[in-house]
């Protein structure tokens, strides 16, 4: 790219010397057919470079709605893009800001093998046996450590106005895997320190920014505790104590799927939230799935309690196990109503597709499309436990109240930190959207 508009600025030289030529050289001379071949290449490098730049992060389709978004929802846009050798944070402003519109700074530290190091890091330790918790929360804990120097060192370092602000981060490629919103800075995390949301695009921030929060709450609180069906799944027990919690604080009844059994092997508060190998679904004396989702799509702020699946590859088979699996694909085929609140409490979900390059398709980008303003998910498994109950009631505790979803989490991820609940427990959970 480089290379190529260093040759479009010596052809429009070229061009700007023809048109100096005396009328009189006429279209025969020699000098006349060399301008009319020079504005032949200038029209086809123009042509070459716009199609080439549709890929990158600052090109003219990605930058115009990130700054329009910036303006619609008074928030700085920061992309965090991973390099091959160190990475880079650019950071658009809205023009009534008084900010240069674009600026940016090196992340020496934010390398491809570096991103891609601590994602395995923690996926492995995650889905492996491994059953100790001290080990599992140690390695939560390195990889949120390593985000934060990585990531929010640098950036607040340059930009220290950022801390107590409103920031809406668009991470690029696999970097959209790391606990960004919950890294800590000095102690705290980055979701703490400001007002903060990631998007995958400045096109999802300016239509999730679009909608009004409803004036009135209409909850939807759905649990399933899942069983041990002998082919991956496992009971989660305290979605149901979760999900009444959560009912109870907006007062309204939840929707249990099933009775829950009790963990067996593991003790209590060992178990993750997720399932070894694919789950077999067996119906509940519940709702079928597509009963359910037209609930979901006709509430306006829904919570979900149970085990989640992500298919990396084929990202709309990614599922909610409610019942049975509810698959993204069966959501897309409702409309959301504007302005929605969606708590995912179940694994991966906040995971997106990597199979094709730059995808960040998975539940949040789907359902910030559909008419939700905020999506909150997780991204890797987070135990099933005492202390997930008291994350998830001391989130909804705040949007009982007046704070937004965003700064609703901010808050119940800094007060578990500060009581001293690990990593393993907050550290998944990002708010996507406005």
């Amino acid at each position: 790219m480089r290379r190529l508009r260093t040759i479009r600025r010596s052809q429009r030289e070229a061009v700007a010397r023809a048109k100096k030529l005396p009328a009189s050289a006429g279209l025969d001379s020699v000098a006349a057919l060399r301008a009319q071949a020079d504005q032949m290449l200038m029209a086809d490098l123009d042509a070459v470079i716009g199609d080439a730049s549709r890929g990158y992060v600052l090109a003219g389709t990605t930058a115009v709605p990130a700054v329009v978004a910036a303006s619609a929802t008074s928030r700085s846009v920061v992309y965090v893009v991973p390099g091959f050798g160190a990475g880079a944070a650019i950071r658009l402003e809205a023009p009534e800001t008084g900010r240069e519109l674009c600026e940016s700074i090196t992340l020496p530290d934010l390398g491809l093998d570096a991103v891609r190091a601590q994602g395995k890091k923690v996926r492995e330790v995650l889905a492996s046996d491994e059953r100790r918790i001290r080990v599992r929360n140690q390695a939560v804990q390195e990889a949120h450590e390593a985000v934060g120097a990585a990531v929010w060192g640098p950036v607040l370092d340059a930009w220290p106005e950022l801390g107590g602000g409103r920031v809406a981060l668009i991470p690029l490629g696999e970097s959209a895997l790391l606990p960004l919103y919950t890294a800590p800075v000095d102690g705290t995390p980055a979701c703490g320190l400001m007002d903060l949301t990631v998007v995958p695009s400045g096109d999802a921030l300016m239509f999730a920014g679009a909608w009004p929060r409803p004036a009135t709450r209409d909850p939807l609180i759905v649990a399933d505790p899942w069983y041990d069906d002998g082919e991956g799944g496992r009971p989660i027990p305290f979605t149901v104590p979760e999900a009444r919690t959560v009912a109870a604080i907006h007062g309204v009844e939840p929707v249990i799927l099933r009775e829950p059994e009790q963990a067996s092997e593991e003790g209590e508060g060992d178990r993750l939230r997720t399932t070894v190998g694919p789950a077999r679904p067996v119906p509940p004396s519940g709702e079928a799935p597509h009963d359910l989702a037209h609930r979901i799509t006709a509430a306006n702020l829904v919570h979900l309690a149970g085990h989640g699946t992500l298919d990396a590859h084929e990202p709309l088979r990614s599922a909610i196990l409610l019942g049975r699996p509810l698959p993204l694909s069966a959501l897309l085929e409702h409309d959301i109503q504007r302005g929605t609140t969606v708590v995912l409490s179940a694994c991966h979900l906040a995971g997106i597709g990597t199979h094709l390059p730059g995808e960040q398709l998975g539940f949040p980008a789907a359902m910030l499309a559909m008419g939700a303003s905020s999506v909150i998910a997780a991204l890797w498994s987070m135990p099933d436990s005492e202390q997930t109950v008291a994350l998830m009631s001391w989130l909804h505790e705040e949007l009982s109240g007046e704070a937004s979803p965003s700064v609703a989490l901010g808050r119940a991820v800094t007060r578990a930190m500060a009581e001293g609940i690990p990593a393993t427990v907050w550290g998944p959970f990002t708010h996507f959207g406005a």
